[in-house]
C-alpha cells in the first residue's frame, strides 16, 4: 500500500515538473493568446454592437474593419515585450452569411500560430438583424487552436 502511494506521488511530481517546464519553454505568445482567448471574446460579449458593427461591409471585408481588429490586436500587446509580440501583417477577416441572416459570421484569420493555445482562426457568429437594432439575440464565439 505504501509503495503504491509513493509511486503515485512520484508520478504526480514528475507530471508537475514536466508541466512547469512546458509552460516556461513552450507557452503561447501572450499577445496572440490574449487577443483570441480573452480580449476579443470578452469585448464581443460585453459590447456586441461596438465590436461587430465596424466590421460589417457589403463586400465581406473592409479596411476600416481590419483597422478595428488591429486596435484590439495592439491592445492585446500592451505590456508585452520581445517574443510575446506578434506582427499583425496577416491578421484579416471575412464576413459570411451562413444560410440565413440570423447566422452571420466573421471569420478572423490570425497571424500563424507557432505554439499550443495560439489560434488559427476565431469565428464570431451573430444575427445581423439583431445587430442592426443593437439587440443581438444570439452570439457565439469559436476558436480553432494550434
Amino acid at each position: 500500500m505504501k509503495i503504491a502511494i509513493f509511486i503515485f506521488l512520484g508520478v504526480l511530481v514528475v507530471c508537475a515538473i514536466a508541466w512547469l517546464i512546458a509552460f516556461i519553454f513552450y507557452r503561447a505568445r501572450m499577445q496572440h493568446y490574449i487577443f483570441a482567448h480573452q480580449l476579443l471574446p470578452s469585448q464581443m460579449f460585453a459590447k456586441p454592437f461596438a465590436v461587430l458593427a465596424p466590421m460589417v461591409s457589403p463586400t465581406g471585408l473592409s479596411p476600416e474593419g481590419r483597422e478595428h481588429l488591429l486596435r484590439f490586436w495592439e491592445a492585446a500587446g500592451e505590456g508585452q515585450t520581445g517574443k510575446d509580440l506578434v506582427s499583425p501583417d496577416s491578421l484579416t477577416y471575412s464576413m459570411e452569411v451562413l444560410g440565413h441572416p440570423n447566422s452571420t459570421a466573421f471569420l478572423v484569420q490570425l497571424p500563424g500560430p507557432a505554439k499550443k493555445t495560439e489560434a488559427h482562426f476565431a469565428l464570431l457568429v451573430f444575427d445581423a438583424p439583431g445587430l442592426c437594432y443593437d439587440a443581438v439575440r444570439h452570439l457565439h464565439y469559436f476558436v480553432l487552436e494550434h
